[in-house]
């Protein structure tokens, strides 16, 4: 339902962009608006309120982008009145000038800005374009959208002329000089590596995850049945948790993981953070706390401990992690071997389980 919702085309008239301002200004007089834009409560309550007065179904995205427009006109509009020449008419509600030709010169700017933009959206910078667009300006300031009272190429003198090819002819020496080239093209991608690894030695799983064959491959088909992890275009499962076990058991950089999976920097840190999330949640099933209530087995079997630990849920004990912290923080991280420290607190359980884990202590605080 919400990607049908995703799909809705928003069309604002102007009463329903007066019905949104009213809303913002509603929340802003609530307090929904401490910093530059509104949070969350703000938001979600524009969102209910528009949709439901007028029977819509935009999403959160629709609103934000809509909002933003208002914003991007209204510092146009005080730009235009901060220019020499220009002013507000507070009677008539209207820009006024001082001289009536400041306003030819302003369209002439807009206009020659205009087609600069348009040029670069289009990306028109080979010298054919260029020469083509500046033989047939009649043809750009139809494309541009430029209005009929707007005027003509012919009104530019030749210094517009030449600033308009210079800027082109930087464009297409910055074409020429940077060509674009793949350069995770190697023919051992990834996948390959993966299944190498999981068809392989059975100790190559070990070296390269930290756990066994199937171990790994009973994590992924967790991941898959829960439903926290899918089988995206480019990358399955078993390679998306791969990058996250190889980054955390090898210590390496985002770089390092781009050559051996062959993907971009974006998609390893893309997909590290998905399998983060599934990870997160699969942590909230699993870890859970003992219950203290019940005495242990080991001292509730050995007669020679129950008389003195009956009582004994675990043992207790810290101990000194490296820690990488800020130059200004290093003295209070710094233990007494000399390198900077956090002490970490932990109980641990007869089973061998961790119960409590405590960490952030400085490394000078004692046990």
């Amino acid at each position: 339902m919400a990607s049908q919702k995703e799909t809705v085309i928003a069309k604002w008239t102007e009463p329903l962009t007066q019905l949104l301002v009213s809303l913002m200004v509603d929340e802003v007089k609530k307090g929904n608006r401490t910093t530059s834009t509104f949070n969350k409560a703000g938001w979600t309550n524009i969102q209910r309120k528009f949709n439901k007065q007028t029977g819509c179904q935009y999403s959160m995205y629709k609103f934000k982008n809509r909002a933003f427009k208002p914003k991007k006109l209204y510092g146009a509009f005080k730009k235009l009145l901060n220019q020499t020449g220009f002013g507000w008419d507070n009677i008539n509600n209207g820009v006024i000038v001082d001289d009536e030709t400041l306003w030819e010169i302003h369209v002439k700017i807009k206009f020659f800005i205009s087609f600069f933009l348009f040029t670069l959206q289009y990306r028109v910078v080979s010298s054919v374009d260029a020469f083509r667009f500046i033989g047939n300006m009649e043809g750009v300031i139809a494309i541009a959208s430029v209005g009929e009272n707007e005027p003509s190429w012919e009104d530019f003198g030749d210094d517009y002329y030449h600033i308009l090819m210079a800027w082109l002819c930087l464009g297409k020496l910055h074409k020429d000089m940077r060509t674009r080239e793949p350069i995770r093209d190697s023919a051992f991608s990834g996948a390959q590596w993966i299944r190498e690894i999981i068809h392989g030695h059975s100790d190559r799983v070990c070296e390269a995850f930290r756990m066994e064959r199937h171990v790994f491959l009973n994590l992924c088909g967790l991941f898959t049945a829960r439903g926290w992890l899918g089988d995206s275009r480019y990358l399955k499962v078993d390679e998306q948790v791969g990058i996250f076990l190889y980054l955390l058991c090898h210590g390496g950089s985002n770089r390092d993981l781009t050559e051996r999976f062959q993907c971009s920097r974006q998609t390893i840190s893309w997909y590290f953070n998905l399998v983060l999330k599934a990870v997160r949640k699969l942590a909230k099933e699993i870890i859970a706390p003992p219950l203290f209530d019940v005495v242990p087995l080991e001292i509730l079997m050995d007669p020679k401990h129950k008389p003195y630990f009956k009582g004994c849920v675990g043992a207790i004990d810290g101990t000194h992690i490296g820690a990488r912290v800020p130059a200004a923080l290093q003295n209070r991280f710094r233990g007494r071997k000399g390198t900077t420290t956090q002490n970490i607190l932990c109980v641990c359980s007869f089973d061998m389980k961790f119960a409590f884990v405590y960490a952030g202590w400085e490394g000078f605080a004692n046990d």
